[in-house]
């Protein structure tokens, strides 16, 4: 039988990586669009325009594959929470069915209990269960929040120190197209 939790861990962590990945294929989208604006180049252009479709094309699969191991994570975190929490089992279709979308379960077994609660199976150790879930997943959503908050601040405060710039140094370019390029 699988261990649910490292299944579930393992899950995770592939959605994970490719979080990552997407945010490393979007940065350099946005890395070749400030060029773009700042620099007039039409060779460059034709290149930022590759990069953008590529790029946009493989934040697509990224973000699929990502939610595709998140709902698998999500459906093991679940099954993880019947099992320890009232002693249900997996049922052996469920177990067949995982076992042919999940190829490789992390070999290392769980030395510790994955959840704290110390009273028996049954539903006051299920709710029990399920309120400590509660409270990780919102610590995680606030935290990832403040994340993003301050990625989205720190953006936009270079687009306008790029539009600052654009607009001090002067360009032959008329005024019009820098609006233009800097939005």
């Amino acid at each position: 039988m699988m261990n649910l939790v490292s299944a579930m861990r393992g899950q995770y962590r592939s959605a994970e990586r490719l979080l990552w990945r997407g945010i490393y294929i979007k940065s350099t989208i946005y890395v070749a669009a400030l060029v773009n604006a700042v620099w007039s180049n039409e060779t460059f252009a034709v290149l930022f325009l590759v990069v953008g479709c590529v790029g946009q094309a493989l934040v697509l699969f990224v973000r699929y594959a990502g939610h595709e191991h998140v709902e698998l994570g999500e459906r093991l975190r679940r099954l993880a929470m019947l099992q320890d929490g009232v002693g249900r089992e997996v049922p052996p279709l469920e177990a067949a069915v995982l076992a042919e979308r999940i190829w490789t379960t992390p070999e290392r077994p769980i030395s510790t209990p994955y959840y704290t609660s110390e009273l028996q199976k049954g539903p006051k150790r299920l709710a029990d269960i399920t309120a400590e879930c509660a409270f990780f997943s919102g610590s995680i959503a606030r935290s990832a929040w403040r994340t993003f908050l301050a990625v989205s601040v720190v953006a936009s405060a270079v687009l306008v120190l790029i539009l600052i710039f654009i607009t001090a140094v002067g360009s032959a370019q008329t005024r019009l197209e820098v609006v233009a390029k800097a939005c």
